[in-house]
């Protein structure tokens, strides 16, 4: 089965148990600073959390462990993977480090070294009016603003039937879906509250196309 085909039978799969990722947010008062993401080896689910010229992987990830691959999802597939080489006497790059993961956006990631890494984003927290288009169906997000918040809080448009899934990276699969119901004369909300980690995506499975708003400043 093709490493495409696996992940892809993945999100239609839901499972259970374990832990995925942390994360350490440090901000300086201009608004710029710097996250540390632990990978742990094998597949995980990361995100973009701060802003870096174009979100390049060249910019964003300018360096990796040999053999590592991000696997972005779009229009209900995942595309072929982004590889980083190392190539002894010659150097080292992304196969296409043109690729752009982008604040709200999120990716697989493959760390081939057999153990934990770190990456570290270094860039600027994202402000003011922010929106993050989200398809139909199937889609990668994450939040826009590093916050390690319920997705109630960060404003993520819910509606009934909407299902989030994150990445059981331990095991290799996923956890029980966070189911979003809507009860006439109750109420609304997440069967279980939803809460991202500061560099964690997750996969989002909408009934109909919404825009993910929200305002954000620090004083």
């Amino acid at each position: 089965m093709s490493t495409k085909t696996l992940l892809m039978t993945a999100v239609l799969g839901a499972a259970s148990i374990a832990a995925v990722m942390a994360a350490d947010p440090v901000y300086s008062v201009n608004i710029v600073g710097y996250v540390n993401v632990p990978v742990p080896a094998k597949f995980s689910m990361i995100a973009n959390p701060l802003k870096s010229g174009g979100n390049t992987l060249a910019e964003i990830i300018p360096s990796a462990p040999d053999g590592t691959s991000i696997y972005l999802f779009g229009n209900g597939a995942f595309k072929d993977p982004v590889t980083y080489y190392v190539v002894e006497g010659v150097g080292a790059a992304w196969d296409t480090p043109e690729t752009v993961l982008a604040p709200g956006d999120g990716a697989f990631i493959y760390n081939a070294s057999g153990a934990e890494m770190t990456l570290t984003f270094v860039g600027e927290v994202m402000t003011g009016a922010l929106s993050n288009p989200i398809p139909k169906n199937w889609s990668i997000k994450s939040s826009q603003v590093p916050q390690q918040l319920d997705l109630t809080t960060l404003g993520f448009p819910a509606a009934d039937g909407d299902a989030v899934y994150f990445f059981d990276s331990a095991h290799q699969t996923y956890f029980d879906p966070h189911i979003y119901y809507v009860v006439e004369g109750v109420g609304a909300d997440w069967d279980s509250p939803p809460i991202p980690k500061v560099g964690e995506s997750f996969f989002v499975s909408k009934g109909a196309a919404a825009s993910w708003t929200r305002t954000f400043n620090v004083q």
